[in-house]
């Protein structure tokens, strides 16, 4: 598929799904402050540029999408072969998916992802309160997703032997990596230092705009791990000391390890 946010080589995106729809290749660039936003865009085979800088606030990814999208209807760039639309069903999920059954983090939750056999179904599991409780029971379609009813659908792929849920657009194959399955640490390793704990940052310094305090805890269900609560989301931690945590999510973000000091 086509990620939706195709890092690489310093560009946000190598290939923006809108465009690339229409067999046009858009590399894109965002970039802002408090003060300015900007936004640029190459279109590499024709030679064209657009370039947007705003003082203040603005949707300068919005304006550049309208000059690239007339740029394109007045030039006639792109060609796109029409095709019948066709409606997906429900059907019966290969085995193959099961494999991809189990507890899954990202940067701001813990998910717990079950099949149900006899309803061609997901059914999908957020860690809250101390417990999983179901958020919804998808269903599996002909397309070969599972489909929400927010105009969303999910699926799963397996990157450098990573297990990965990955949220679709319904219109396109552009998606984004909503989580990667975990499995359980070494018994062994004693969490018991980070159960309950609350913290508070101590290495601020003069130019940080906020502090973040939470809370750890741990998982039965995942020996090994902990998880750091803030800002109402859950991010699971492993070890790499008896005091020290480690970030195992390289598709989160915005993660900050935790140390305990006597």
């Amino acid at each position: 598929g086509t990620p939706l946010y195709a890092y690489g080589l310093g560009w946000d995106s190598i290939s923006v799904p809108d465009f690339e729809l229409q067999g046009v290749t858009v590399v894109g660039k965002n970039g802002g402050s408090p003060q300015y936003n900007s936004q640029l865009y190459l279109l590499p085979e024709e030679n064209i540029s657009v370039a947007i800088v705003f003082a203040g606030n603005a949707d300068v990814t919005g304006v550049a999408n309208n000059i690239v999208q007339s740029l394109i209807d007045e030039n006639g760039l792109g060609q796109v072969a029409e095709t019948a639309a066709v409606e997906a069903t429900v059907t019966t999920f290969p085995d193959s998916i099961l494999s991809y059954a189990g507890i899954y983090g990202d940067g701001s939750a813990i998910l717990k992802i079950e099949f149900n056999n006899e309803k061609n179904a997901m059914i999908y599991k957020k860690y809250s309160d101390g417990k999983f409780e179901t958020e919804g029971t998808y269903p599996y379609l002909s397309d070969g997703y599972f489909h929400l009813p927010v105009g969303y659908r999910v699926g799963f792929a397996e990157n450098y032997g990573k297990k990965l849920f990955v949220v679709y657009d319904l219109n396109s194959d552009a998606g984004f990596v909503a989580g990667q399955q975990t499995a359980a640490a070494d018994p062994a390793r004693d969490t018991s230092k980070f159960n309950g704990k609350s913290w508070l940052p101590i290495n601020l310094s003069a130019i940080d705009a906020n502090a973040i305090a939470g809370k750890t805890g741990v998982l039965n269900e995942l020996p090994g791990y902990v998880y750091f609560s803030a800002n109402g989301g859950d991010t699971l931690y492993g070890l790499s000391a008896a005091n020290t945590t480690q970030m195992v999510l390289p598709y989160g973000r915005d993660q900050a390890q935790a140390v305990i000091t006597e």
